[in-house]
């Protein structure tokens, strides 16, 4: 991963910058209340994708991303549909709808 011209620790701004650089998508997922939320869903067209979970601890005021690496999965863990196969793209029509 190429990551000249960003400063680390990497904020959430300097994401776009990243995906150019390297040609991948990058969505970042934060997690509260025992539910996951779009913090950035990437409007990039690239072929590879990355998830991440930004997660923070406020008290030591500390943050830290962590590699989601199959975010199928994950969803399947905390949705109460385990009949559905696709949850990427359900998942994906829900935070747009919740962004926009």
């Amino acid at each position: 991963m190429d990551y000249s011209g960003v400063s680390f620790p990497v904020q959430i701004k300097d994401i776009a910058k990243i995906e150019t650089q390297n040609s991948i998508n990058i969505s970042i997922f934060g997690y509260e209340s025992k539910s996951f939320y779009p913090i950035r869903v990437s409007n990039e067209k690239y072929d590879h994708h990355m998830e991440l979970l930004y997660i923070t601890d406020k008290e030591k005021s500390i943050s830290h991303y962590v590699y989601i690496g199959n975010f199928n999965r994950l969803m399947h863990n905390f949705t109460n549909h385990k009949e559905t196969k696709h949850f990427v793209c359900i998942v994906y029509i829900v935070f747009l709808q919740k962004i926009s």
